[in-house]
């Protein structure tokens, strides 16, 4: 497929489409085992007409040359830029290069494939000779054929007199030497020759999204590769006999359509008129007459029936029938068709034209089946009703009907509603994710997405859907699951083609809208108590729902019993589905589980792995029985911990049944205020006898006794193989059991005397880094100070300070060989214990911040004490809250030195606002950027590109920061949201009013302009482009959240 910005592979990708990025998306083909081949060097198929006579043939040469054909074709081939800005059927938004030829240079229509076009919403640019480019309009692409035409306006060129290229497929024989021109690679006017062999192979298979069939192929060799997409076949006389379409990736071989429908549908299009297609919903294939023989099909009776095979080199047979097509419980696969209407019909061609003449009508089809002759009527469908031109967002996620090339390539009825794309988690529990099939919801059969769309609307605002799907790959393999809108997601829009333009417009979509800034608990319908053993609690003098009493203390249980009965009541279940990509984390979904640690604020404790993206839509899933909406409250800046915040009043107002006293919830108590009854402070060391216990309400709970066999730091903040910077958790000291759960779930840890001292986390780590495992535990008193400023709503929950090195532990030794006194070693050793008996050296500054004072630290520095106390504990350098500034005494050259040290703030959720313009998607610089940056010239950092935007078309990297825009400064993000408004196009409604009234207009250029842009990279070096703007495929967007825990996010368009 073509390349988005996620893809990875380097080969086998359709679209013989060179991408920006020069990943090979070639629409490299696959032979089919058992092709046909050739009858004789000459032989030709139907369709195909008898070669000019050899005089001709040489005075042509005489009167051409080679030589010239780069000159008389410099002004009628192009280069087209491809932007698609969604997925669409199998394909993601994305952008690339091809080629394309002028075939009416009065009315400005080039032809290209029907692959480079695309059959999704796409805007695209030609540029001619001499650099100049014009808009075009995707005017028509065959359903099922690989041509495609585009429409320019001829008064937009300056300069430049385009020639139209002939089709001419009547010219096309075996042995005809040839010229492909193109732009290979990218690199203009391309020239390859060769020579034409095979004219009647079956349709390459391609590996992608899109293969075509029931037409003939043209082979032969030659060295074109990724670009040429759409380049013209030509001969010596400079007339087009074919279209390049694509190649085998392991040899020279390239594939060429033949052009009989395409001039065919050219025709109609000069005249403004959409060709007349009909379809079977049948895939035939071309089997030669030795084969045909072997299926039971003798020359002799082949010969009785009309079928010429002298002249011929095979026949068609069945080789697919789509259930519930036209032909589905009339033909049969493996028939071999003899006549159309008492006509024979021995090649691809006569049957194309008789199906497209009979649109509607039915057709007298005589085949072979098992030894028998059999006469049938079928019914001709109109293939364009079964083509999709809308395209539904709901939720970020992509829905059309199931496309006539998608039912093929699936063996499967052209039925349902697809999953084109996936972005942030409307269908998060979807095992098939991308393309699978709905095919009912709440109960209702959705044929198409307009009885979807009608479902939803009924369905009402913020209400769960139960949705059937199939595996598009195993339409054996079903799942029924629920979805519920994202409470924050970008606005629910629907596509509709044009026919009169190929544009598509965009109007918004009222079914199953996300509440304006909705957030945990929108659209609650009131409290309802379930449990008997409830009781009212007033919080800071306000009256909430009803929650469950409160367990005896954890002291008072022993076994593992216990410990499972607690951990079970308050364990949940945790979905995060992000809005947009922040802080280099992408818009995937996660689950894992959580922990209730304050029932009454409804506060729940999970890993930072869970939630590490910061814009996310979260949902959590209580006793297996009640699923409700969440927000992210804070993620600690240093410990791999987050907390969330529920309405728990929601808890009982959206439970659906009654389920009296079966479920009580309950909370694990770790807070400052609790840490008296059942938990401990005393950290866990090495040879502690330990139960872990893991798992979430309604699931299996894992029992886990263990030992502590080590504890050690974590070394990493970041990880260098990340494309994107991302932050990792550092200055932490970790627990190791052996054995070791193996569970990915949050665990408690409990010591052998029934204290809770302990979490079992996983660590957000990267699958690129090996410096760490996945799962650690980490004391329980590191989530106290966090937790405790989160239940008296201080809005100071984020302001942890760190000394903003990266630290090391070193033993006394060393230590001393580094210039530690006697004196200070012979006091760690007289007031710590032996696990403690090490002191910490600076192992990595960072030297982006501003610092006002004059003390820093360097690397190499021994920390011997902070504020006047020994510094033998990491979590005493690591997390400083409530002082900007400490006093060190550190190690320096061998000498003892004093240091005043500012410390450096960091938010709990650093992340509260992204924006978008033209593709661009940025935010302020997030901790591992500025960790990576070798300066920050501005708060405004573009973390991310959208698949098939204006700025992804320029090719640049991203992760860079933004300094100007049209000579402009841009410091901050309010400079960016008003350079946003200030250049958006004023004409952008009426452009998307003008194409959902299918007006006819000459030009492709959209609603828009040119802007400068001026960026720097995290190593310090600036580029400066331009781009063009497009405002309505790619309008520009804010998200903003409130510094408080309880704020929501907010979309808005700018």
């Amino acid at each position: 497929m073509l390349n988005s910005m996620f893809d990875d592979d380097d080969d086998d990708n359709i679209g013989d489409i060179t991408p920006v990025n020069d990943i090979g998306a070639r629409m490299d083909s696959v032979a089919s085992p058992g092709e046909t081949k050739l009858a004789a060097d000459n032989a030709m198929p139907s369709g195909v007409k008898d070669p000019p006579v050899q005089g001709k043939g040489e005075e042509s040469q005489q009167k051409h040359s080679w030589s010239t054909i780069q000159d008389r074709l410099r002004t009628s081939v192009v280069s087209i830029m491809i932007n698609r800005p969604t997925a669409f059927e199998e394909s993601c938004a994305t952008f690339s290069y091809a080629t394309g030829f002028v075939v009416d240079s009065e009315q400005g229509l080039i032809m290209s494939n029907r692959h480079v076009m695309g059959t999704g919403p796409s805007f695209h640019k030609a540029v001619f000779f001499g650099n100049q480019e014009v808009f075009l309009q995707p005017t028509y692409y065959d359903p099922v054929h690989d041509f495609a035409f585009f429409r320019y306006n001829p008064s937009e060129l300056q300069d430049v007199e385009p020639k139209a290229i002939r089709l001419a497929p009547e010219k096309a024989r075996s042995g005809l030497e040839f010229r492909i021109v193109g732009n290979t690679s990218n690199e203009k006017m391309s020239v390859h020759q060769g020579e034409l062999s095979q004219l009647d192979r079956n349709p390459p298979v391609y590996d992608g999204s899109y293969s075509d069939f029931n037409t003939f192929y043209f082979q032969a060799s030659s060295n074109s590769k990724g670009g040429s997409s759409g380049s013209p076949v030509v001969d010596i006389e400079g007339d087009a006999v074919a279209i390049n379409c694509g190649a085998k990736h392991i040899s020279s071989n390239v594939y060429l359509l033949p052009l009989e429908r395409a001039a065919y549908a050219l025709g109609y299009v000069k005249r403004g008129l959409v060709p007349p297609r009909g379809t079977l919903q049948t895939v035939f294939k071309h089997v030669n007459h030795t084969e045909i023989g072997r299926l039971g099909l003798s020359p002799d009776m082949a010969c009785s029936e009309g079928v010429n095979i002298k002249e011929t080199t095979g026949m068609l047979k069945i080789e697919k029938i789509l259930p519930d097509g036209p032909a589905s419980n009339v033909l049969s696969v493996g028939d071999i068709l003899i006549s159309v209407n008492s006509k024979p019909v021995p090649g691809f061609l006569e049957l194309s034209e008789t199906i497209d003449a009979s649109v509607d009508k039915e057709l007298g089809m005589r085949v072979f089946r098992k030894g028998q002759f059999y006469n049938h009527r079928v019914s001709v469908g109109n293939i364009y009703d079964i083509t999709p031109s809308k395209l539904v967002r709901i939720g970020g996620t992509h829905l059309c009907n199931i496309s006539y090339q998608q039912a093929v390539k699936w063996s499967a009825p052209i039925y349902g509603v697809t999953i084109t794309h996936d972005s942030n988690g409307f269908i998060p529990h979807s095992s098939y994710g991308r393309c699978g099939i709905i095919y009912a919801a709440n109960g209702k059969p959705t044929p198409n997405v307009d009885a979807l769309m009608d479902i939803l609307r009924d369905a009402g605002q913020d209400k769960p859907v139960v949705f059937k799907t199939k595996n598009h790959r195993d339409l054996r393999d079903e799942a029924v699951f629920v979805a519920r809108h994202p409470p924050v997601a970008e606005p629910n829009i629907v596509y509709t083609r044009s026919p009169a333009t190929g544009i598509w417009s965009i109007e918004p979509y009222s079914g199953m809208s996300a509440t304006a800034g909705a957030g945990a608990g929108a659209g609650a319908s009131g409290p309802r108590s379930f449990s008997p053993e409830l009781e009212p609690e007033q919080p800071h003098g306000e009256m909430v729902a009803a929650v469950p009493k409160r367990a005896d203390t954890f002291v008072s249980r022993r076994g593992s019993q216990m410990f499972v009965q607690a951990v079970s009541n308050s364990a949940v279940s945790i979905v995060a589905c992000p809005i947009t990509p922040a802080d280099g984390q992408y818009s995937r979904i996660s689950n894992g589980t959580g922990v209730i640690v304050d029932r009454r604020q409804g506060i729940v404790l999970c890993s930072t792995d869970v939630v590490k993206n910061p814009t996310c839509n979260v949902w959590i899933t209580f006793a297996g029985l009640v699923c409700i909406e969440a927000k992210l409250a804070y993620t600690h800046p240093l410990y791999p911990i987050s907390f969330l915040k529920y309405k728990p009043e929601q808890l009982f107002s959206n439970c659906g049944v009654d389920i009296g006293s079966y479920a009580v919830i309950d909370e694990i108590g770790i807070g400052s205020q609790t840490c008296q009854d059942g938990t401990s402070d005393t950290p866990l060391s090495v040879g502690t006898s330990v139960t872990v216990v893991l798992g979430a309400a309604g699931e299996n709970i894992e029992i886990i006794s263990s030992t502590v066999d080590g504890r050690r730091i974590l070394s990493t903040k970041t990880c260098g193989a990340c494309v994107n910077p991302r932050y990792f958790n550092t200055n932490v000291f970790f627990v190791s059991p052996e054995p070791s759960p193996a569970s990915s779930k949050l665990g408690i840890v409990y010591s052998c005397d029934g204290s809770l001292c302990g979490i079992w986390v996983r660590l957000p780590h990267c699958i690129h880094s090996k410096n760490h495992p996945p799962f650690v535990g980490l004391d329980v008193s590191l989530v106290r100070s966090a937790l405790a400023a989160l239940q008296l709503d201080r809005s100071d929950v984020g302001s942890a300070h760190i000394l903003d090195a990266e630290f090391a532990p070193v033993t006394l030794d060393t230590a001393h060989v580094f210039g530690a006194g006697n004196a200070h070693i012979k006091e760690v050793l007289r007031t710590t214990s032996a696990h403690e008996r090490q002191m910490f050296k600076v192992d990595k500054t960072l030297h982006k911040r501003e610092q006002t004072g004059s003390d820093s630290l360097e690397v190499g520095d021994v920390v011997l004490t902070i504020d006047g106390q020994l510094a033998t504990r990491i979590g005493e350098l690591a997390c400083i809250y409530g002082r900007s500034s400490v006093a060190l005494t550190v190690v320096r050259d061998m000498k003892e030195i004093p240091l005043a040290i500012e410390t450096v703030p960091l938010s709990g959720i650093s992340t509260r606002r992204v924006v978008c313009w033209a593709g661009m998607v940025m935010q302020e610089p997030h901790e591992a950027a500025l960790e990576k940056a070798n300066r920050v010239p501005s708060k405004v950092f573009m973390f991310r590109a959208v698949g098939g935007s204006p700025v992804y078309s320029k090719g640049h990297e991203w992760n860079v920061f933004i300094t100007e825009i049209d000579d402009q400064p841009i410091k901050t993000l309010d400079d960016m949201v008003e350079v946003a408004r200030r250049l958006k196009s004023s004409d952008a409604e009426t452009f998307n009013t003008r194409v959902a009234s299918n007006e006819a207009f000459s030009s492709g250029k959209m609603p828009g302009c040119d802007a400068k842009i001026h960026s720097v990279t995290l190593a310090g070096e600036d580029n400066v482009y331009s781009i063009r703007t497009n405002d309505h495929y790619f309008p520009a967007w804010q998200i903003r959240r409130g510094p408080l825990a309880d704020d929501d996010w907010l979309w808005e368009a700018l």
